[in-house]
């Protein structure tokens, strides 16, 4: 992403008109991104449609998710606030958790 693009970013972030904008809903991770900010197009915004290939983004985001999973249930429970709730949403098999478990330590 060029300078420009990210200063009109940052721009839209500090002057509130970001929240002008329409939001999509990431159904893995759950965070909102805006579907297109004045002057950046939606390829920019989107994280998915940054990615020429669509199947290779689907493919990362739920290994990902399947990481981020696994190592979240380490704090299930620790602490005053359990967090782990606010993880990614994916289930997972035996055999993608034992892929990506030994990843995590």
């Amino acid at each position: 992403m060029s300078i420009k693009v990210t200063r009109t970013c940052i721009a839209a972030i500090l002057d509130g008109s970001i929240n002008d904008a329409e939001f999509i809903s990431d159904p893995v991770f759950g965070f909102s991104v805006p579907k297109a900010l004045p002057g950046v197009a939606g390829e920019i915004t989107n994280p998915r449609e940054a990615w020429a290939d669509k199947d290779a983004y689907d493919a990362t985001l739920a290994k990902l998710a399947r990481l981020y999973k696994i190592n979240f249930e380490k704090y299930d429970g620790v602490g005053e606030t359990d967090y782990t709730s606010f993880g990614p949403q994916v289930l997972m098999t035996a055999d993608e958790r034992a892929a990506v478990e030994h990843l995590v330590g």
